[in-house]
């Protein structure tokens, strides 16, 4: 197993998923946004790092249970190429399977509310 397996994927993982990509949506070229989406129960580490990091993310919870939940709760954080919380993710919580990379031409809470239909 490798010592560091940041340093493995880190920079293809950050090749490939941010060089430049458009779609056409309704005839018109969208470019695509790049998020994380967290699941707070795989780690505690995970809500106080974005609290930390002050990245924009919303969690997929509503607020009124956030209170009780948040340590758990599943979370949409909109990342870049240079992102400190993408790096976080990458050493930390890649190959702990913390979460997953999801692009899309939706901006963060419209994508926000499509994956709340999934918490019900």
């Amino acid at each position: 197993m490798l010592e560091k397996p940041y340093d493995a994927v880190s920079d293809g993982l950050k090749h490939t998923v941010f060089t430049p990509v458009s779609t056409i949506v309704d005839e018109h070229e969208k470019s695509l946004h790049t998020y994380l989406l967290l699941n707070a129960a795989a780690s505690p580490d995970i809500a106080i790092c974005l609290e930390g990091f002050s990245p924009a993310y919303r969690s997929l919870f509503d607020v009124s249970v956030l209170d009780n939940l948040g340590h758990v709760a599943p979370y949409l954080v909109q990342v870049n190429a240079h992102s400190d919380v993408l790096d976080w993710w990458l050493a930390d919580g890649y190959m702990r399977q913390w979460g997953i990379i999801v692009r899309s031409t939706l901006p963060l809470i419209p994508l926000v509310r499509h994956f709340k239909k999934f918490t019900k």
